[in-house]
């Protein structure tokens, strides 16, 4: 049995009117559009006279829509259309043709129509290329996933005597409920792989992933594609709690900007050999505790985010500060100094306007 899965990339290639495509492969409806319409690149059963069992999806769609199926197949997908021969795809997915001659078009072809939000079968179609195309009617919302079709549509006929097994008669049909059952726990059963890749799996999973490894990442305080890179990474980083690379590789990956971290005990046994070299915030601190300079504005949200997370890898007694430099270095101002320093300038603000107060902000 051949499954045809119609995800994004071939969504991509087909021809899509009143629908929103989304990073994840879902066809949404767009409210500002009054048609919806699908119409998929022929699929080929590389066979003359192949046999066709099921179109499927997954649908959730509010009172009000209606979705119609259309099912053609061909064994020659050549058609005689404004004077000359030319492929069905070519008419079909052609962005200059109304709609309403598109499915007149497969209609005259002998397209089946099925009303259904659910599957539909093609045990009365036969043919090498198989065409399928969606209209949704109706003011509602809709969402579509998961199209497919598979060429054998039951799993059971072959096993009964041959007077039964008689194609697209009442007891094919009826036996198809059963093998639906049958195939769609086969399909649930061949994906667990694929919510345990943590490039695909769900968003939702990846707390209890993280939680598998001993992070602690609920409530949705990160980006998922922060969970996903410090949930890649997890293995790694309990191997290294508790030191100065770990601290510094969760900051990056949290603040998506380059980090440089000083450690207390360094500046306090510098500052010995040279007393007047280094004084300020970054000497405030015990032995234990760290400062992280980062050259980027952290809303005090994403601050909060980032040391729930290094509490979790930090050594126990450090404490750990977080310092936000502008571009220049200020002369006089707690930093270091090497290159772009300049005389700072008193600057007027507001409270709640983002200004980082640094001893030179003044209120309007």
């Amino acid at each position: 049995m051949a499954i045809y899965s119609i995800r994004k990339s071939r969504l991509k290639r087909s021809y899509i009117e009143g629908f929103i495509l989304g990073e994840d492969g879902k066809l949404s409806i767009d409210p500002a559009e009054h048609y919806h319409v699908l119409f998929l690149p022929g699929l080929d059963g590389m066979e003359d006279g192949g046999e066709w069992g099921r179109f499927g999806l997954k649908a959730k769609a509010s009172e009000g829509t209606m979705c119609s199926m259309y099912a053609l197949a061909l064994d020659n997908n050549d058609i005689y259309f404004e004077g000359g021969y030319v492929p069905l795809d070519q008419v079909l997915l052609r962005s200059g043709l109304r709609q309403d001659e598109k499915f007149s078009l497969l209609k005259h072809l002998g397209a089946e129509r099925h009303i259904s939000w659910d599957d539909m079968l093609l045990y009365g179609l036969s043919g090498r290329y198989l065409y399928i195309a969606l209209e949704v009617t109706g003011n509602g919302e809709a969402e579509l996933s998961g199209l497919y079709v598979d060429s054998q549509g039951d799993n059971f006929m072959q096993t009964f005597p041959e007077v039964y097994r008689e194609r697209n008669s009442f007891f094919h049909r009826y036996m198809s409920v059963l093998s639906r059952i049958y195939q769609d726990m086969q399909r649930e059963i061949e994906s667990l792989p694929a919510l345990l890749d943590l490039d695909s799996c769900p968003a939702q999973f990846l707390p209890l992933y993280g939680s598998w490894l001993g992070i602690d990442l609920e409530g949705g305080f990160l980006k998922e594609e922060v969970l996903r890179k410090l949930i890649k990474k997890g293995y790694e980083l309990n191997k290294k709690k508790g030191t100065r690379g770990v601290l510094e590789e969760i900051a990056e990956a949290v603040l998506e900007a380059d980090v440089m971290m000083i450690e207390h005990n360094m500046v306090r046994t510098y500052r010995k050999s040279d007393p007047h070299s280094i004084g300020g915030a970054v000497n405030e601190g015990g032995i234990y505790d760290v400062t992280l300079l980062v050259q980027k504005t952290v809303s005090e949200e994403l601050m909060h985010q980032l040391m729930f997370i290094l509490d979790q890898f930090k050594p126990l007694r450090t404490q750990i500060k977080l310092v936000q430099l502008e571009k220049n270095a200020i002369i006089d101002a707690d930093c270091y100094l090497d290159i772009n320093a300049s005389i700072p300038r008193e600057r007027q603000g507001e409270l709640d306007s983002g200004l980082t107060v640094d001893g030179l902000a003044v209120l309007g």
